[in-house]
């Protein structure tokens, strides 16, 4: 008899612990569930985030913003802009190239800031056209819909027709 009531209580007592354990996964798995539902929230909000951000960023040209990405991402130590208008759509600048310690055809310096303001301004909206007078050497002025794209889906305005601008104003 004693043998029969011990293993009665054995049984209660795994049955009992069987019955924690399972409280104890269901906690467990609706713990995993509020941390996931967390961490996708927070996902979330980070994508948001970035898509508001690249809106902002595209949201529209203006002469200040144009002015500063040809100062941080195109123009040289000693290249000067004397004047940046935006009308209808077009951004026009007057840009004079200064001296290169490195290159000093001032042709090839003004092909490669124009190539490099396309590849800046492409990435904006707010315009459609890119007129740059480059003083005393040429004037290129490209649509953005004459942009091209490579392999890694990268946007910009071919050299060769930078180049035709200014082998064509040469003559």
């Amino acid at each position: 008899m004693k043998k029969v009531l011990f293993l009665i209580v054995i049984s209660i007592l795994s049955l009992s612990l069987a019955a924690c354990s399972g409280e104890a996964e269901s906690e467990a798995k609706a713990e995993n569930e509020k941390e996931t539902e967390q961490e996708n929230k927070e996902q979330e909000e980070a994508d948001n985030q970035k898509t508001e951000e690249k809106q902002e960023q595209n949201k529209g040209m203006t002469v200040d913003k144009a002015t500063q990405l040809l100062e941080d991402h195109v123009l040289e130590e000693n290249d000067e802009i004397q004047k940046l208008t935006m009308n209808d759509g077009e951004i026009k600048a007057s840009i004079i190239i200064g001296d290169n310690d490195t290159i000093n055809d001032k042709t090839l310096l003004a092909q490669i800031a124009y190539s490099s303001a396309g590849d800046e301004f492409l990435q904006h909206e707010g315009w459609e056209v890119l007129t740059i007078d480059f003083v005393d050497l040429a004037e290129v002025s490209m649509h953005r819909n004459e942009q091209e794209t490579d392999e890694n889906d990268f946007v910009y305005f071919p050299m060769d027709k930078i180049i035709d601008q200014f082998e064509s104003e040469a003559n």
